[in-house]
């Protein structure tokens, strides 16, 4: 959803959009798990989280992209729960080690359904592909 926004959006304001799911993760956090937060991080929560709709409804007659940016952001936010539910269960390196798994099929598919050709999908490794590469590995 976040790279769909980008391709969509000003880069400004779905980076914005979507760096605020910390907020949603906390709201859940608090909701499913029975974490508790002070009055200082539930103003700061709801803050952001105001902050964040407003953006969006500000930007969305100017710049297309805002919706995938809150979808983003509430994937973003809910993933953070099945995060912390799955390290309750499996070591970091375990948990870290299933990206392998999980990250090419999804990108696959996603890049298919968008009709992407085989160089799309099998690039040759130029310079930016290997900068990605080193980005995505650090």
């Amino acid at each position: 959803m976040y790279l769909e926004a980008l391709e969509r959006g000003l880069v400004s304001m779905v980076g914005s959009i979507a760096a605020a799911y910390p907020a949603i993760t906390a709201v859940l956090a608090v909701t499913f798990l029975g974490e508790r937060l002070g009055l200082v991080n539930g103003a700061g929560i709801a803050i952001i989280i105001t902050s964040m709709v407003a953006l969006s409804l500000v930007q969305s007659g100017r710049a297309s992209g805002s919706g995938m940016s809150r979808a983003a952001l509430c994937i973003w936010g809910l993933g953070g729960i099945f995060i912390k539910m799955a390290l309750e269960g499996l070591p970091l390196m375990g948990y870290l080690g299933l990206y392998v798994f999980v990250l090419p099929p999804v990108a696959f598919a996603f890049l298919r359904q968008k009709g992407a050709t085989r160089e799309v999908l099998f690039p040759r490794y130029t310079v930016p592909i290997i900068g990605a590469i080193v980005v995505a590995e650090l």
